[in-house]
């Protein structure tokens, strides 16, 4: 018997003498299980010869079928990461640690659909936030925190969603395969009515090099030639003279230019936004580019802490680049300090939910 085969047999034991609590509520540990292994399989990841399977599964319920399935989460979540354990290892995948499986409530699925997250995230943290799941569920002499979970973690610490309405709903049945869609948050308010359309951003073209202007001879009183002698490219013609003694013209010394003539050499390349965990690097190469978790963004980011549509890049008219925060539920961080709006210089730091990008132009 196949080690799926298995675990079907065992899950459905588990959940024998529930049926009358859960006899409508569609949603199966198979289907759990099929659908957890589908995320770990496309979430995975390549270093160093190796490949790499997540280790955090979030998967996302409707509210009445986590009333519904609640007392039975710590059973199915040990029975699939029993599972997902085995399926890395039968793909030939690493795991850091024992994965953890949660559930968490997402009001815009309708009744019977679910989503799952997979991400990657180091021990310590699935740690944690597994002995958060274990408060959250009684276990150990642990008191339950609540009935059913209200909250999304961040490194750790859970953080307080207030906002759960205006995004459109999303039936988790179209949308596997897409590890963009974790929907948790509210929808932000549009920043302007008339929203500009993204056009490309110009390629500065280098400008021609001014040739430098022929320095002009020094004056020479008419006494002092001796015409016997050969004074190179001296013609003595009036033209090639100035009128009278003058001072050298004064030239600045490099520390004196004008500190737009350096801000305006950095930013002569392409500008790029490059993520901190996975070094990606995203090319900034349209005047507006939206960062957050729907797929229809220009930078998409699998951080179930980030918004849907959580922040804007918008390319200025001097050629420089700023950030606006838009009305994200966790905010935008740029070097640690949450900002509405910021102008962004080389070396920057921006944080969207708890994804790390560092601004730089190539």
């Amino acid at each position: 018997m196949g080690i799926f085969s298995r675990f079907e047999r065992k899950m459905e034991d588990g959940f024998e003498g529930a049926a009358d609590k859960m006899f409508d509520a569609p949603i199966s540990p198979v289907q759990i299980s099929k659908r957890a292994e589908k995320a770990m399989r496309r979430e995975k990841m390549v270093g160093a010869g190796r490949e790499y399977a997540p280790t955090l599964y979030t998967v996302l319920v409707n509210p009445q079928d986590d009333k519904r399935l609640f007392g039975y989460y710590p059973t199915l979540a040990g029975e699939t990461e029993t599972y997902l354990a085995a399926k890395a290892t039968e793909y030939g995948l690493l795991m850091d640690g024992q994965p953890l499986v949660r559930f968490i409530v997402d009001n815009d699925l309708r009744h019977g659909k679910f989503d799952i997250i997979a991400e990657m995230v180091s021990a310590p943290i699935i740690e944690q936030l597994r002995a958060e799941e274990m408060r959250r569920y009684g276990i150990g002499g642990a008191k339950p925190a609540n009935n059913y979970p209200q909250g999304v973690p961040q490194q750790g610490k859970p953080v307080p969603v207030n906002q759960q309405a205006n995004d459109d709903a999303v039936d988790a049945e179209e949308v596997v395969g897409r590890h963009t869609s974790q929907p948790i948050d509210a929808e932000p308010v549009p920043v302007a009515a008339a929203k500009p359309v993204p056009v490309p951003v110009p390629v500065a073209e280098p400008e021609p090099e001014t040739p430098k202007p022929k320095r002009e001879l020094p004056y020479v009183p008419e006494e002092e030639i001796d015409r016997s002698l050969d004074y190179g490219e001296y013609t003595f013609n009036s033209q090639d003279f100035q009128d009278g003694r003058y001072d050298e013209p004064y030239e600045p010394r490099r520390e004196e230019r004008d500190f737009n003539q350096d801000q305006q050499a950095r930013q002569s390349g392409p500008a790029v936004l490059v993520g901190v965990t996975q070094n990606v690097r995203h090319k900034l190469d349209y005047t507006i580019m939206g960062i957050g978790r729907g797929a229809d963004n220009s930078i998409v980011v699998n951080d179930i802490n980030a918004s849907r549509k959580h922040a804007e890049l918008r390319y200025e008219d001097d050629g420089s680049w700023s950030i606006i925060d838009l009305n994200s539920t966790n905010g935008t961080q740029v070097n640690g300090r949450r900002i509405g709006s910021a102008r962004l210089n080389p070396g920057d730091r921006i944080t969207v939910g708890v994804t790390d990008f560092v601004f730089q132009y190539e």
